[in-house]
């Protein structure tokens, strides 16, 4: 049986890594922050419509700053957010409800049910609509079309190397060219 204790190789392999990860991952999110603040104005994070993401960031903000005080004015939104939630950003949909009459609905926003209300909220469910797409809108002209798969790949990949799992030089030369 092998022990795993340290691989200096895996180390180095590691760092060289993760500094392209840092690079690119950051370039991304001032790449998003630039063009929203050009695009939408300095207040667009409040635009975002997916509420985990915003979760996410309040939940880390403060612990953040706490470590960081110099920068307790900063916007810092994108820095608190994870990887994946860049991508969940550049494909974000704000989505609206386009009503269209219904009697089974009509009849149950006034009182009447019949015990299939779970198939009334389906039938709401297929009445929204999306009213902006970001990706289409905004950024799929600044990227290649297979962006969003090479980025899930680049995810996976800058997961594996920030939280030590085993290395060796494929798996770099792999994992490097995907960034």
């Amino acid at each position: 049986k092998i022990l795993w204790l340290y691989d200096e190789d895996a180390y180095t392999l590691s760092k060289d890594l993760y500094s392209r990860f840092y690079v690119t991952e950051n370039k991304i999110r001032s790449f998003i922050n630039e063009y929203m603040v050009k695009t939408l104005g300095p207040e667009w994070w409040d635009l975002l419509s997916d509420q985990s993401i915003k979760q996410k960031y309040i939940a880390r903000v403060k612990p953040y700053r706490t470590i960081v005080q110099s920068f307790n004015k900063v916007d810092d939104h994108l820095f608190s957010i994870d990887v994946g939630d860049l991508l969940k950003i550049l494909m974000m949909q704000k989505k609206g409800w386009s009503p269209i009459y219904d009697a089974d609905i009509e009849n149950l926003l006034v009182g009447v049910t019949d015990g299939n209300e779970h198939k009334i909220i389906e039938r709401l469910k297929k009445q929204i609509v999306v009213n902006i797409d970001y990706w289409d809108k905004y950024f799929k002209n600044y990227f290649d079309d297979d962006f969003p798969a090479l980025f899930k790949e680049f995810e996976a990949n800058r997961n594996h190397v920030a939280h030590n799992k085993i290395l060796d030089r494929g798996a770099y030369k792999s994992i490097r060219r995907s960034i």
